[in-house]
């Protein structure tokens, strides 16, 4: 309290201690859980109708964040496997023969993300080049195996990596331009959209130096009937509810909807139709959409990503190294250059985004014409 005195008059001042720039940084492991989501928008929803009080409502949250996961580790990083092993077939190609390699490449990428990714900070800015480098790395070795074609070295590495595609990163950036929150949307979708091919690309390389008969596919020759992918599309869906500890209450309309979006086969007419139905689940079944519609985009995205292009420029990297040369000849391939093939996976990514990103705006407004006072997408 500080005292000053003026002719007739007295005046008490207090002194006021702001801390206005004051900034703290607050970081938290990335992740994701569907199951707490759905808990979190229910307490919402109850502190909004005046069911429990702000208070109570915080506690709860307090209790669920500190509770324990759904799935247990290592059940959660089976599911890495399984996933990766089911992907395979009917998104890029790979045959029975080749699953158990891509589970065993997937399990690697569980333990990756969920034990170091997690725990150390500078590896977890580069987890997203030195995954794919050592799945191409060991998905190249695999596919030089004698006689070259017993196993898909292309859809292996693909399928390993299913989980470090940006369709997590897709989904926000869509929903946040549909909230009008241009700058945290624009940078979301433009992260999406420069997802590089570098790893595989290195990992590539990198073989082709230790093994001069090193593989030179970038297709697999043959691949599973349509009729089996009817029922492994449901499988890889189930894969998704558990990595994402989903509730088994929410796996039925989780694996309908995937399953729904695939059958659709183009990403935006596919993504039109998840929102729409994931948008009806909300307004009849009280659900959460976004949960729902997640692994159905999760589904879109190596089904609409051909990779071929950062494969492609993979082995022609390695060849370019070992014997060279500045071309590789590849039967199946457009593309002669690696940064052709590079500029080719960067308009695949832009497609594929635009494609989901304009399904869910269509949805939104086919389902809310006229604007609520409740978002679908709001928590």
């Amino acid at each position: 309290m500080i005292e000053s005195t003026i002719p007739l008059a007295k005046i008490l001042t207090t002194q006021v201690i702001t801390h206005t720039s004051h900034v703290k940084i607050v970081r938290a492991p990335a992740g994701i859980d569907l199951s707490k989501l759905g808990i979190t928008h229910d307490i919402y929803k109850e502190v909004k109708m005046d069911q429990i009080s702000a208070g109570d409502g915080l506690g709860r949250i307090t209790e669920l964040i500190n509770g324990p996961p759904l799935y247990r580790t290592w059940v959660k990083i089976v599911a890495y496997g399984f996933a990766s092993a089911f992907v395979g077939p009917f998104a890029f190609g790979t045959r029975f023969i080749d699953m158990p390699i891509c589970f065993c490449l997937g399990v690697m990428i569980g333990i990756l993300q969920t034990f170091v990714a997690s725990r150390f900070i500078s590896f977890s800015k580069i987890f997203e080049v030195i995954a794919p480098m050592l799945t191409a790395f060991l998905a190249r070795a695999f596919g030089s195996i004698q006689p070259q074609g017993l196993f898909c070295y292309s859809g292996i590495a693909q399928s390993a990596i299913v989980f470090v595609l940006p369709g997590y990163i897709l989904v926000c950036g869509a929903l946040e331009l549909q909230a009008k929150n241009l700058v945290a949307g624009s940078v979301r979708m433009f992260q999406a959209i420069m997802y590089s091919p570098f790893g595989t690309t290195l990992g590539s390389a990198l073989y082709a130096l230790v093994d001069k008969n090193a593989t030179n596919q970038p297709t697999c020759n043959g691949s599973v009937s349509d009729y089996h992918r009817l029922w492994i599309v449901p499988i890889f869906s189930l894969c998704l509810v558990v990595v994402f500890q989903a509730h088994y209450r929410q796996a039925p309309a989780m694996i309908i909807i995937a399953s729904i979006g695939y059958l659709v086969n183009y990403s935006a007419s596919s993504s039109f139709v998840i929102a729409t139905i994931g948008n009806l689940y909300s307004r009849i079944g009280h659900g959460l959409a976004f949960t729902a519609v997640l692994p159905a985009v999760l589904v879109l995205v190596p089904s609409g990503l051909a990779a071929q292009g950062g494969l492609l420029s993979g082995l022609h990297e390695a060849q370019s190294i070992v014997k060279n040369s500045t071309t590789l000849t590849v039967s199946d391939s457009i593309f002669s250059i690696s940064d052709t093939n590079m500029l080719y996976f960067v308009f695949q990514m832009i497609k594929v985004s635009i494609g989901i990103t304009v399904g869910l705006f269509l949805s939104a407004v086919f389902i809310y014409p006229i604007p609520w006072k409740r978002s679908i997408w709001n928590f």
